[in-house]
């Protein structure tokens, strides 16, 4: 009952590992972990509590369903997640940042939830044509995603970016999206970006 609900199995391979999210045991068991690091490593300022790569790779049982259908994504019961765990850790580690991913599913922002004042969101850009401006006009994808830049950046102060620099598709072919970059820094600089990591090809 710990592992995300898919299809009515309890899922646990490695590309479709998502805990269930609205289980109060996970939340603790994730509560400890964080709490034991920390003790290993009291000068530490940011952890990670992110969803695991993989498209759409969430739990669907009846308690997460709920939470998502009343924040309108998914991303609800993951930032439900991560506030409560955010909100146990701070009591003991009261400037710690706790970062998370809005990524593939989680990138859009829940309607009423907003991020733990020590939750940093980090956005993703899976699903943008990397040859144009996050905000080109003629290009639904990147309009889309530029939404959604505008309005996590209503939401959080601490807001960085992952930005995809390379065409996952045609991996070994040159991505010319040199006119791009520039573009998108202005774009995350002027909705208060704090951060930025761009991933091109290895």
């Amino acid at each position: 009952e710990y592992y995300g609900l898919e299809r009515d199995k309890r899922i646990s391979s490695f590309y479709h590992f998502q805990p269930c999210l609205t289980n109060p045991e996970v939340a603790q068991v994730v509560t400890q972990s964080l709490l034991t690091r920390m003790q290993k490593h009291p000068q530490q300022t940011n952890i990670s509590v992110a969803q695991p790569d993989g498209d759409d790779n969430y739990c669907r049982c009846s308690s997460c369903a709920t939470v998502d259908m009343r924040e309108g994504v998914p991303m609800g019961t993951m930032l439900t997640f991560v506030n409560a765990v955010t909100m146990r850790v701070v009591k003991k580690h009261p400037k710690l940042r706790v970062g998370t991913l809005a990524y593939m599913h989680t990138r859009i922002p829940p309607k009423y939830v907003k991020p733990h004042p020590n939750v940093q969101i980090q956005l993703c850009s899976p699903r943008i044509n990397v040859l144009r401006p996050m905000d080109y006009p003629d290009d639904e994808l990147n309009l889309a995603f530029a939404r959604n830049v505008r309005k996590w950046s209503a939401m959080t102060n601490y807001l960085s970016f992952w930005v995809y620099d390379a065409s996952f598709p045609t991996y070994p072919l040159p991505v010319p999206n040199m006119r791009a970059i520039e573009p998108n820094i202005r774009f995350i600089v002027a909705h208060k970006g704090i951060g930025v990591f761009m991933q091109g090809a290895y």
